[in-house]
C-alpha cells in the first residue's frame, strides 16, 4: 500500500506476540491510501478486508487495537484525514 501517513498519533497499545518474551509497544497511525498492492510480504498469509470503521473492531484480534479503533468510533473527530 502506498499513501500518507498522518503525523498525529490516534492511540497506543501494548501486548505480547506468542514466543517473544518481551512487550510489543504498537502506535497507530492513519494511512490515508492511494494506492494498493495486490502482492505484499504476508499475503499468503493475511486476506485483506475494507471495512467501515463501525465495524472495524470486531475483525481485529488484539484487545488493545480493538480498544483503539472503538475510541475512534465514538471520536471520529480525531481521525485526520476527510
Amino acid at each position: 500500500m502506498r499513501g500518507r501517513v498522518s503525523g498525529e498519533i490516534l492511540g497506543t497499545y501494548t501486548y505480547r506476540k506468542s514466543g517473544r518474551n518481551w512487550p510489543l509497544h504498537v502506535t497507530v497511525h492513519v494511512l490515508d491510501v492511494a494506492e494498493i498492492d495486490d502482492d505484499f510480504p504476508e499475503s499468503a498469509e493475511r486476506r485483506r478486508k475494507w471495512v467501515p470503521l463501525t465495524e472495524a473492531a470486531r475483525h481485529v484480534h488484539q484487545p488493545g487495537l480493538k480498544d483503539v479503533l472503538r475510541d475512534l468510533r465514538s471520536q471520529p473527530a480525531k481521525l485526520p484525514f476527510p
